[in-house]
């Protein structure tokens, strides 16, 4: 090996040493942000760890801020966009103006939850054989939203508030996933 070869292995090797303590220690924020009280209650979502629950956390703020789950799910960019005249009334896509973040994280959350048995599940499978994926998925992530947003209001981890709101509601949680 050549003297300047060599050189450059050691820059490199010297720098993925620094660069793997600066990860380390934005891993140890992470998990310093993810033992809030609202993260530790995200993370009972099924496919939200650690670095999702901060994320949500660090993109949505306090949800005072939102007066409804419809504004957050408007501000995450999940809410497809209505035209009308006259009678009639088209539906399009989502647009582009959205929290870029929190939609991307959303999304990822369905990845597990439309895999799992459940209301979001059962939402995504619904609206795939009619819409298909792409929509079925941004849909799903709209309903995710929803439920955030109120289990987050009420102070109840997601197992809880699905097993409180089927019971406000009256209903299975087949049911629940076609509502709201």
């Amino acid at each position: 090996m050549t003297p300047a070869t060599r050189r450059e292995i050691t820059v490199q090797l010297a720098m993925m040493v620094a660069l793997n303590e600066q990860i380390a220690g934005y891993d140890s924020a992470v998990k310093r942000l993810a033992q809030q009280p609202d993260a530790q209650r995200l993370m009972t979502i099924p496919g939200i760890g650690p670095f999702g629950a901060a994320l949500l956390v660090a993109e949505i703020g306090t949800i005072t801020r939102f007066h409804s789950a419809a504004e957050l799910a408007a501000y995450a960019g999940l809410v497809p966009s209505t035209r009308s005249s006259g009678d009639r009334t088209s539906h399009g896509t989502v647009g582009v103006a959205n929290n870029h973040w929190l939609k991307w994280i959303l999304i990822e959350a369905v990845q597990t939850l439309k895999q799992r048995p459940g209301p979001v599940q059962f939402h995504y499978e619904r609206l795939l054989r009619a819409k298909g994926k792409p929509t079925a998925t941004v849909a799903a992530a709209r309903k995710l939203c929803l439920y955030i947003y109120w289990m987050w209001h009420d102070g109840l981890d997601y197992p809880t508030w699905l097993q409180a709101e089927a019971k406000r509601v009256g209903c299975s949680m087949q049911t629940l996933a076609s509502s709201g």
